[in-house]
């Protein structure tokens, strides 16, 4: 099999979307008012073996300050962010469980990633449409993206695919949908619609993953352009006109970030040239991000009678960067044998150089993480001391496995790593449990994704989270831009722990006074406490791939859906079981053969119950009128389809 990505690409895909969109359940809170007060006192070193907001706070502060430069993964201050954690772990009591050196293990796993240093000598694009060619210029016309440690070269057709994008949460958005990727070139937008992040701009911008999502359905290259919508956030959240991208049609400043170790060509194209290839089928690169743009339709498609020949090379150096594991092994002689594990990615994009979103003004400027993920890592650093500092007759009968992750913001490098070298067998992991953003909510509400991926969850998280002052969302999605997807792509059930997205995403301005670290603590005590019932019940959850398999064709109005029970469809796929059943945009399906559905993620998981080719029958409210629909499920395309 043709590997992609690191070792194992196809394990890391962020791949097929689930079939409907994850609009997220609530869970109410409780009685006293929800926590959104955003400051308390850092406090170091943390002596409270419970998990206290102020030494949560204190690791941030220390892992976002000055002295760590950002930790991009491979530098020496990712190192030594990544020997505090082990130095915390070590004062918590807790085994090494890392790599062997001289006949001792430490905490310490090392891997190898890839780090740019120079443009090749033999980078060369051409466009072919029909007998006539086009030859491409290096540097003015296109550059290639680092995505590997070896050249790249590959002579394929096209097929455009949107801006490279899989979102249940944003009405099931799905570039990938009706389009055939396997051996020919992705050509795909930069950033993301609009609507998404409301103005802030979320993970799945993010270069590395959308790289990956063509990767995973067997792409031969990948071409990514700018739009003339150009950045997000720049005069969309005040209302204004988007920015043209720097340089008007220029590929602007290098992108020498590695996004990835995959073995297919990656290459920055400019509107030009894109719009030389798109000509054949009479479109252009404007106008299919403005219809994109517009209303998050799908606009995918393939480009006949175009060839594109294209070699990367890229001169790059090989670096050691490092997971840091540790166990506390469980309690019960059977169960013991089998594992939880709760991780979170500790490094960040170090000095702007790559990743910054804050654009030219970016480069050479320290990107705390403060929140991305200086925030994740606390809070399993405080469920780790909580938890190695339990008495013996409260220790969880399985065993426990703390991770901080290197290389996620690089393509989940450390975490596809560990599962091509895991210290327990990965059929013993119960649950995979990721921490990752969870120090910025204004309102006191946390998102906890995951819920498709085994049945058990729902029903488990809501009753753990009851008596929290946390607004707790449920959602479905077990796939994602962070390190959970890793294990979900091992069919192993995830949960991910998640406060939302904000305007300091991937900028200078990430910083630690702004963390919420309350509700950052709070959401570390529900993980702590979902945690310990996986940890300890005599059942562990089975996988489950939510949406893989059957196919209707919805997605939720994601504002109907706050206000009202059940599901309110807010798009219908054309030619899909559900518009052949005549289930139209503004109807709300309030069951689903008789099972009554009390919020828009009900469907999606009374789905995972059928089969391609099952009939179900469904309630639908139509204004005032009660109807009953008949629907025979599809079957969802296999990837790359």
């Amino acid at each position: 099999m043709k590997k992609h990505f690191y070792i194992v690409a196809p394990i890391l895909a962020l791949a097929a979307s689930l079939l409907l969109a994850a609009e997220p359940s609530e869970v109410k809170p409780a009685a006293d008012a929800p926590l959104t007060n955003p400051t308390a006192t850092p406090i170091r070193p943390s002596t409270n073996p419970q998990i206290d907001k102020g030494e949560l706070l204190g690791h941030i502060q220390y892992l976002s300050s000055p002295e760590l430069h950002g930790r991009e993964a491979g530098s020496p201050d990712q190192l030594k962010a990544a020997q505090y954690v082990a130095d915390e772990f070590k004062r918590y009591g807790l085994e090494p469980f890392g790599d062997a050196k001289d006949g001792k293990t430490g905490y310490i796993q090392e891997f190898p990633i890839t780090v740019f240093k120079n443009f090749g000598k033999n980078n060369s694009m051409r466009i072919s449409v029909g007998d006539t060619h086009y030859i491409m210029e290096m540097q003015k016309q296109f550059r290639p993206i680092p995505a590997g440690y070896k050249p790249a070269k590959a002579d394929a057709g096209v097929a455009f695919a949107g801006y490279g994008i899989i979102a249940p949460e944003y009405n099931n958005y799905d570039d990938f949908a009706g389009i055939d990727l396997a051996g020919k070139w992705a050509l795909i937008l930069r950033y993301e619609p609009p609507q998404f992040g409301k103005g802030n701009t979320t993970r799945h911008a993010d270069i590395p993953s959308k790289v990956l999502n063509c990767a995973t359905r067997k792409a031969a290259g990948v071409m990514i352009v700018t739009g003339p919508a150009g950045a997000p956030g720049q005069g969309r959240g005040a209302g204004g006109p988007p920015a043209p991208q720097e340089g008007g049609d220029t590929l602007g400043r290098p992108l020498t970030n590695i996004v990835g170790e995959f073995d297919i060509p990656v290459i920055q194209i400019t509107r030009a040239a894109a719009d030389r290839i798109l000509a054949s089928a009479d479109k252009k690169i404007a106008d299919l991000q403005a219809a994109i743009n517009k209303d998050m339709s799908n606009h995918s498609c393939a480009i006949p009678t175009v060839t594109v020949a294209a070699v990367s090379d890229i001169d790059v150096e090989r670096k050691l960067t490092d997971n840091v594991i540790a166990r506390l092994e469980g309690s019960d002689e059977k169960l013991k044998n089998e594992c939880v594990i709760v991780g979170a990615h500790c490094d960040h994009v170090g000095m702007g150089y790559f990743g910054s979103l804050a654009g030219k003004d970016g480069a050479g400027k320290m990107h705390p993480g403060a929140d991305d993920n200086a925030s994740g890592t606390s809070g399993m650093l405080e469920i780790a001391q909580y938890v190695a500092s339990l008495k013996d007759n409260e220790r969880p009968k399985r065993t426990v496995i703390f991770m901080a992750f290197s290389g996620e913001e690089k393509g989940l490098l450390g975490s596809a790593y560990y599962t091509e070298h895991p210290k327990m067998p990965l059929n013993t992991i119960s649950t995979m449990i990721n921490l990752d953003m969870i120090g910025r909510s204004s309102d006191g509400a946390v998102t906890v994704s995951g819920m498709g991926s085994s049945k058990m969850f729902k029903e488990l998280v809501q009753k753990d989270a009851e008596g929290s002052k946390l607004i707790v969302h449920l959602g479905s999605a077990g796939d994602g831009p962070s390190d959970h997807a890793s294990f979900f792509h091992k069919n192993i059930p995830v949960l991910f722990f998640y406060t939302g997205t904000h305007a300091d995403y991937h900028r200078p301005t990430d910083t630690w006074d702004k963390i919420n670290a309350p509700v950052a603590a709070e959401t570390a005590q529900l993980a702590a406490k979902v945690l310990l019932d996986l940890a300890s019940r005599p059942d562990r959850p089975v996988f489950t791939q939510a949406g893989h398999g059957c196919y209707m064709g919805v997605g939720a109005d994601q504002e109907a859906a706050k206000k009202s029970a059940g599901f309110p469809v807010g798009e219908v796929t054309q030619g899909g079981p559900a518009d052949a059943a005549g289930i139209k945009k503004g109807d709300v399906i309030t069951a689903l053969n008789d099972q009554k559905l009390a919020n828009a993620m009900d469907l999606n998981m009374s789905l995972t119950e059928y089969s391609p080719g099952d009939e179900i029958e469904l309630k639908v409210k139509r204004g005032e009128e009660m109807l009953s629909v008949k629907v025979k499920l599809g079957a969802r395309k296999a990837r790359g389809q």
